[in-house]
């Protein structure tokens, strides 16, 4: 069994331009190593190890299981999100660069360079700005939807069975709560 936690770093953490040159993921970085330490110091943890989820390198998480005689089969899995409006959405359209040339090759080598949009590197900090959006999102569309929600269980168990690994349960789990938007579903079915 897998738990998702998620913890916000403060705002105060940030300046107004910690998007730009990996910033962001340097600081994030830091403050789950921060976690780390203050989780194993504690010691009520066990098989503290960092996770990078999906395809991005940039946004690893913390996975352990936490110290307790009745219960050996819970994997927490840690993530680390900021505040909501922390910096403004549209600055990450795929279209965008947020990683300067100048801050990451030298001046001379910049002579026939353009301005290359940065999509991977823009979608990595939107998932954290957007956590609390979707969950908004689903706890609205399948909340008071019992058949739904063993429905999404029964997708996610197939997916596993034939290691499907390319559409994580949350995807699935968003694709539903669209299908529903859009009326194709509803919570009366079975």
């Amino acid at each position: 069994l897998n738990v998702d936690i998620k913890i916000d770093m403060p705002k105060s953490m940030f300046y107004k331009d910690d998007y730009l040159n990996e910033r962001y993921h340097r600081k994030r970085a830091l403050y789950l190593a921060h976690l780390a330490s203050e989780l194993r110091d504690s010691g009520l943890v066990e098989n503290l190890k960092y996770k990078l989820m999906g395809e991005s390198n940039m946004k690893p998480v913390l996975t352990f299981l936490p110290f307790c005689k009745f219960n050996t089969h819970i994997n927490v899995i840690l993530h680390v999100g900021v505040e909501e409006g922390l910096f403004k959405l549209n600055r990450f359209s795929p279209s965008r660069n947020n990683v300067r040339e100048n801050w990451r090759f030298r001046k001379s080598d910049l002579e026939n360079t353009l301005s290359t949009p940065t999509p991977m590197y823009n979608k990595a900090i939107l998932m954290d700005l957007t956590y609390d959006m979707n969950n908004k999102v689903l706890f609205d569309s399948i909340n008071d939807c019992e058949n739904i929600k063993q429905g999404i269980i029964l997708l996610k168990i197939w997916l596993k069975q034939r290691q499907i690994y390319k559409f994580s349960g949350f995807i699935m789990t968003m694709f539903v709560a669209y299908l529903i938007k859009i009326k194709r579903i509803n919570n009366a079915m079975s």
